[in-house]
């Protein structure tokens, strides 16, 4: 009976101990899996959250900056005098063409430098302009150069400006050229740009965009074909 007991005690005894080392093992192990399982979800999660904020600034800044150039192109020629430049018949000889309608170049594809003159005010008319410079796109302002692009958040790898062909339209005047035909007549020339800027961030090369968009100067240029707007 004695012995019933001793023996009943020492397996109970054995039991009661607690993982063998090929248990413990297996268990660190699936531990170290869904850690790294984790940590990896965490890790992706934390790098798209990274690239969206990068993708959501250099978004902004490009559209920033091509609505200043916009704006700025658009009022491109702009004169406080435009009155003085409508013919009528009495005041054809004093009708003088704008000194701010040319646009340097006139037209053309793919252009990365661009000038032009309005009256912003009093003593302020430029030239104004835009070009693309070492992965920044500058501001021609009063002669200087000015850095429109942050070097630091994005490095500007295309910039291009299409300047459409103008389209024209030639002017009627009362009277014919002394020559007898209408080659004298002024011709207005409608405008339109494109532009097109890519850019990538300097945080991440990996994330690049680009925005194009279109724009009309609003003030359209009458070139004339004589001395005076229209024959005398």
């Amino acid at each position: 009976m004695l012995n019933k007991i001793i023996r009943r005690q020492r397996f109970n005894t054995k039991n009661q101990f607690g993982y063998s080392l090929v248990e413990l093992m297996v268990g660190i192990t699936i531990g170290l899996f869904i850690v790294a399982a984790t940590s990896l979800m965490i890790s992706t999660q934390l790098s798209g959250n990274r690239r969206m904020l990068l993708e959501t600034q250099l978004n902004q800044d490009l559209r920033a900056t091509a609505d200043i150039i916009t704006r700025e192109l658009r009022r491109a020629s702009y004169a406080p005098n435009a009155a003085n430049e409508i013919w009528f018949d009495k005041k054809s000889a004093l009708v003088a063409e704008n000194i701010f309608g040319t646009v340097t170049p006139s037209s053309g594809i793919d252009i990365s430098d661009i000038q032009f003159k309005y009256n912003r005010r009093a003593g302020d008319q430029g030239p104004f302009g835009f070009a693309l410079n070492n992965g920044v796109i500058t501001s021609l302002i009063a002669g200087v150069a000015q850095a429109l692009t942050d070097s630091r958040v994005m490095t500007v790898t295309e910039f291009k400006i299409n300047l459409a062909v103008p389209i024209k339209f030639q002017l009627p005047c009362p009277r014919l050229c002394i020559d007898g035909t209408q080659a004298c007549w002024p011709d207005l020339s409608v405008r339109t740009a494109t532009v097109l800027i890519s850019a990538k961030s300097v945080s991440d090369p990996n994330v690049i965009r680009g925005l194009t968009t279109q724009v009309r100067l609003k003030n359209d240029f009458t070139q004339f074909n004589g001395a005076t707007v229209c024959p005398a």
